[in-house]
């Protein structure tokens, strides 16, 4: 949602009183969930509150209502306390979104079961679709990517159900996310691909732009830049177009990271710095910190020090007010590598330890393993063998378990040197065989995910040109299909034409028979036998429904099976019906009058038991 879109909101929740103000208030909070989540959960808590004592309130009513009555109302039915418990749950929903985007996981989860019971005791699939996808980016905030995937689609199950391809769309792209994670390309790709497809269908703009730099994150870690920097462009054109300046700064800051990967430090500084100033006039302070520590790196691997630290100091403070715990653990550890290269090492060690603290309590262990082996080198560097080994050890058991083989390869060689340097050659030794069999493994797993890698953009690259092969003939099958339509209904307007004619031949030869004469005579009425056996050709029809079943797919033979009870002329009424010939074209053609045409139209509608608002061709055409 758009600044003035929001504006429009804030306005219309300084006058909003009663549902109008809970709906508001709902508004608001998923229009600034993503960007601002402490305002977002303060007013879904506000609406929770609301709807809790609106539902007491009306509970009350209904028992003082039905005090010295037979009859009871039953709660379960009444409108208004279903709306109340509804509005909760979708509150609840948003108080969950905003937990868990600022690492509260565990207190994110109890209140969006609260909401799912709610949506499931209610029958509400479409609230319940929400709140699965909500626990599906939880799970994701946790690195649990399978457990976010059976959320994520059973998410999409729902919103399949209800016939909603935009929505649907939307899941699907976090879906292919997860899948990335996992490097399972293909089930990425194919993820991503449907939801552009979906989103298209939907004619969603808003949804292609996110599939399309989706897409391009995908291709990105498959190594295929080319193909993720044209996805992105096609993205940053479609983003503009559908005015969303929050999808425009994720897609520039993913160019940022694009041209990052190509080490052009300068150009990727350009993209982070565009996003950074797309998010300050969205006031969203949690991305901004994210771009700015983009623009950090960029600094630091340029070897700008002094102004890299400025970058990552300004970042953290964006954080101060709502912590994400996940960004603050990066942010903290550039902060230490950017001190470390002006030979800080005090205040190095001091941003290593807040990341590492910030990682435990998270659970990342990537993060406890890099902020470890941080601190360890630092030690190793100050010549504090011991302090070095006993935080590379620690470095090592966090990374067991999890696939950050050049790290483990690092923290290996750092045992190794912080051992050999206290005199422990035994275990020095070890631990260099240990990396020399790490870094073979590394490089036949290098070795092996290019050559994957390769693999699937090939697969890719063959399926799409498969689907293109296929779309080209089925154009080209619609064309001939077409060509031959148009051939049918001139030979059916030739056949009316001949008929004419022979008619207009017939009657000029009646005329000459008055007063007729014998030898004439006779040969006139052969003649007339012959004009009247060829209005009515057999042959002649035969010839055309041979070509009209080649165009229209048996359309006669499937007729007949359906509708035994039609006559053989009724069928050629629907064949001609069906060719879009008016009454006048087909009597014609098959040299009756007009109102015969009518006669035989009314028959065939009762034998096939068409209700008075169906029209005749569109049923004929909708035959298969």
């Amino acid at each position: 949602m758009d600044a003035t879109a929001i504006e429009e909101l804030e306005t219309k929740l300084n006058a909003a009183r009663g549902i109008e103000r809970l709906d508001t208030l709902n508004a608001l909070a998923e229009a600034l969930r993503s960007t601002d989540s402490s305002r977002a959960e303060s007013l879904a808590r506000e609406a929770a509150e609301l709807a809790h004592k609106a539902a007491a309130g009306r509970r009350k009513e209904i028992e003082d209502t039905s005090r010295g009555s037979k009859t009871v109302p039953g709660q379960k039915d009444d409108p208004a306390l279903a709306l109340y418990r509804k509005s909760r749950a979708v509150s609840l929903g948003h108080i969950g979104y905003c937990l868990g985007q600022r690492g509260q996981t565990e207190e994110a989860e109890a209140v969006l079961r609260e909401a799912l019971t709610t949506f499931q005791t209610m029958a509400e699939e479409e609230g319940e679709a929400q709140i699965r996808y909500i626990q599906g980016c939880i799970e994701e905030i946790k690195g649990s990517y399978e457990s976010a995937l059976a959320h994520f689609h059973a998410s999409r199950q729902l919103f399949q159900a209800l016939n909603n391809p935009a929505e649907e769309s939307g899941v699907l792209l976090m879906i292919g996310a997860m899948y990335l994670h996992q490097s399972e390309y293909h089930a990425a790709l194919d993820a991503m691909i449907e939801s552009l497809a979906l989103a298209r269908q939907a004619e969603h703009l808003d949804r292609q732009a996110h599939a399309l730099t989706s897409l391009g994150v995908a291709y990105m870690d498959l190594n295929d830049y080319e193909k993720a920097l044209d996805l992105l462009l096609q993205c940053e054109q479609l983003s503009s177009r559908v005015d969303n300046r929050n999808l425009e700064a994720t897609n520039l800051n993913n160019l940022g990271s694009l041209h990052f990967d190509l080490r052009d430090y300068t150009k990727a500084r350009q993209y982070y710095e565009r996003s950074y100033t797309l998010r300050l006039a969205l006031k969203d302070t949690r991305r901004q910190a994210v771009s700015l520590n983009g623009i950090g790196i960029c600094l630091h691997r340029s070897g700008q020090y002094k102004e890299a630290l400025d970058a990552f100091d300004r970042s953290l403070k964006l954080l101060e007010p709502a912590p994400i715990k996940s960004v603050q653990t990066v942010v903290f550890n550039n902060l230490g590598r950017a001190y470390e290269n002006v030979e800080q090492f005090e205040n190095a060690r001091r941003y290593y330890q807040r990341s590492l603290e910030l990682s435990e309590q998270i659970g990342d262990r990537q993060q406890m393993a890099n902020s470890l082996h941080r601190i360890g080198m630092l030690h190793l560097s100050l010549q504090e063998s011991g302090e070095a080994i006993a935080h590379f050890q620690r470095a090592l058991k966090a990374s067991a378990g999890v696939n950050i083989r050049n790290l483990a390869l690092e923290i290996r060689v750092g045992l190794a040197k912080a051992c050999g340097s206290s005199g422990q050659s035994k275990e020095a030794m070890e631990h260099y065989d240990a990396a020399l069999k790490l870094k073979d493994e590394l490089a036949k797993t290098e070795s092996d995910d290019r050559l994957n890698k390769l693999r699937i953009l090939h697969e890719v690259a063959q399926a799409r040109q498969e689907r293109e092969i296929l779309r080209l003939r089925n154009e080209k099958l619609e064309q001939n299909l077409e060509l031959q339509r148009k051939e049918l209904t001139a030979n059916a307007l030739y056949l009316a034409q001949k008929n004419d004619l022979l008619r207009r031949v017939a009657s000029d030869l009646r005329k000459a028979l008055r007063p007729p004469a014998l030898e004439i005579e006779s040969r006139i009425r052969d003649m007339l036998r012959e004009l009247d056996d060829s209005t009515g050709s057999e042959d002649s029809w035969l010839n055309f429904e041979e070509q009209f079943n080649s165009a229209h797919s048996d359309f006669v033979q499937t007729l007949s099976e359906r509708y035994p009870r039609l006559t053989a002329t009724e069928r050629r009424v629907c064949a001609l019906t069906r060719l879009n010939l008016s009454n006048k074209e087909i009597s014609r053609i098959m040299n009756v009058a007009p109102r015969s045409i009518e006669v035989y139209r009314n028959r065939i509608r009762k034998k096939l038991s068409l209700p008075p608002d169906t029209k005749l061709p569109a049923f004929l055409l909708s035959l298969r």
